[in-house]
């Protein structure tokens, strides 16, 4: 009966260490599966990390953009208040053409009188 209770020891230990190793071979597929999961994780992260980027700088170029739109609508503003004087200049201009056509109408009506009464006169003084 002594040989059993070795064998009985040895057949537990035996079991035991299958137990263990089997665990193991568990355990060890899990971490491969964590690895590759891990794997997958970091490789999303650094598409992730790509777009952020590439919306980052989609916005910087969106931003420089907007203020060269904001500088060209400036510049427009200027030069639409610069026609808008020059019209108002011109305006005022031909206002003061419109009178001074109206003044010479009225000196050439006044010449043409005098020259008519100078006329008139010469003739009374012919023999």
């Amino acid at each position: 009966m002594q040989a059993a209770g070795p064998r009985k020891n040895f057949d537990e230990v035996y079991e035991l260490t299958t137990n263990i190793s089997n665990q193991e071979d568990v355990i060890n597929q899990a971490m491969k599966e964590q690895s590759v999961g891990s794997t997958e994780i970091l490789e999303a992260i650094r598409d992730i990390t790509d777009v952020t980027e590439k919306v980052k700088n989609g916005s910087i170029e969106m931003l420089a953009g907007s203020e060269n739109v904001a500088n060209e609508m400036s510049t427009l503003e200027k030069l639409g208040k610069t026609i808008t004087n020059s019209i108002n200049e011109m305006a005022a201009g031909s206002t003061q053409i419109n009178d001074a056509v109206q003044e010479v109408n009225l000196i050439t009506q006044k010449n043409k009188n005098s020259i008519q009464n100078l006329v008139d006169e010469v003739k009374k003084f012919k023999i």
